[in-house]
Order: C-alpha cells, then sequence, then structure tokens
C-alpha cells in the first residue's frame, strides 16, 4: 500500500510541475520577436524579420508576421500550431501563386539569457491542381528561427 500511495504521489507532483511550469513561460510570450526565415523563400539565402506575439488566453497566440497577417495558434502538446488559408500560399515560381493552406508549427524553448525563443516551420499545401501539377502540390519547408526582441 505504501508504495502505491508513493508512486500516486510521485504522479500528482509530476503532473503539478508539468501544469505550472507551462503557464509561467507563456506569460513572458507575448511580443516582438526577431525572426529568421530559411528554406523556401522568395528571396535567396535567409530573410530577417519582425513579428509579434499576443496572448488570447489560456494555450492561445495570435502571431502577427511581418506582412501583418495574423496566425491563430493553439498550445498542443507542447508545440504552438495555426493553420492559415490564403490565395498566395504556394510560390510556383514562375512569378505566379496558388491558393493552399499553410501550416505553422512552433516549438519553445528559452536562449542562454533565460529570453523565449522558437522554432519551427510553415508548410503549404495548394487546395488542387497548381504550377501546372495535375494534383495539389506542396510547396518547400519554410525553416523558422525566433528569438524575444
Amino acid at each position: 500500500m505504501g508504495i502505491v500511495r508513493t508512486i500516486a504521489g510521485a504522479v500528482l507532483l509530476s503532473a503539478t510541475v508539468i501544469g505550472f511550469a507551462s503557464p509561467a513561460w507563456a506569460d513572458d510570450l507575448s511580443g516582438f520577436y526577431n525572426v529568421t526565415r530559411m528554406g523556401n523563400v522568395t528571396a535567396p539565402g535567409n530573410t530577417a524579420m519582425m513579428w509579434h506575439i499576443d496572448l488570447c488566453g489560456t494555450g492561445c497566440a495570435q502571431i502577427r508576421d511581418e506582412y501583418g497577417a495574423t496566425w491563430d495558434a493553439h498550445l498542443t502538446n507542447g508545440q504552438w500550431l495555426a493553420t492559415r488559408h490564403t490565395p498566395d500560399a504556394v510560390n510556383c515560381r514562375n512569378g505566379t501563386f496558388a491558393p493552399g493552406t499553410s501550416q505553422l508549427v512552433l516549438d519553445t524553448g528559452t536562449n542562454t539569457a533565460g529570453s523565449p525563443t522558437m522554432k519551427g516551420t510553415i508548410i503549404s499545401t495548394s487546395d488542387g491542381p497548381a504550377c501546372g501539377s495535375p494534383t495539389p502540390i506542396t510547396a518547400g519547408t519554410v525553416f523558422l528561427y525566433m528569438d524575444k526582441a
């Protein structure tokens, strides 16, 4: 019986620590972030920009990118997830774009100074046939690194 109580106590303590660690970090999430975007971007090389995050409730954040577009992100299993449908989700690389859905996935962490950082990806898929392809296409992955400004 003592072992069962010890295990139950350890499980409860672990759940409490995990439950309180996340909201404390999320309180520091709001603000401006320096963002470096790499991968499938129009400009060659890395593209630096500034994004802004506002909390919209528990496990909810509005992420505004450099163009003013808003991603409504939700914390799921330790990752911030958001999707957005746009008329120019997929760059066909021939001067045209295709409508589709983009998915943003961000993992959180901290830098050596203890400030919030995030890294993640954006993957976009066309609604249907696009860019000369008879089937929907998925654009190359865009990699993001965000460091609180």
